[in-house]
């Protein structure tokens, strides 16, 4: 059964340098830089894959398992929420 969680991509205009421990985006029409921690360059790298929000919560609860599924949801809505503020994600149109 396939997932009905949101999917998004990557804008158009943004590119990522991921690192070890970050991750550099640059929003080329914009003209902005964000730099992602640890946690963000997961996140960002499983965007990239096209992973629907779900799976990143999955991701996220595997590997800081001491981590309430509660506060990984609401950060993770939190942190897609500033993304897509930002102009680096837009809704993947099925």
């Amino acid at each position: 059964m396939e997932s009905k969680t949101p999917i998004f991509k990557v804008a158009k205009d943004v590119r990522a340098v991921l690192g070890t421990e970050n991750a550099f985006l640059l929003n080329a029409n914009k003209g902005t830089c964000f730099v992602l921690n640890t946690f963000g360059s997961r996140i960002w790298e499983l965007l990239e894959q096209g992973k629907p929000i779900d799976v990143l919560s999955e991701d996220i609860l595997g590997t800081y398992s001491d981590v309430s599924s509660q506060t990984v949801k609401a950060d993770l809505e939190s942190f897609i929420g500033v993304l897509l503020k930002k102009e680096l994600i837009v809704p993947l149109e099925e």
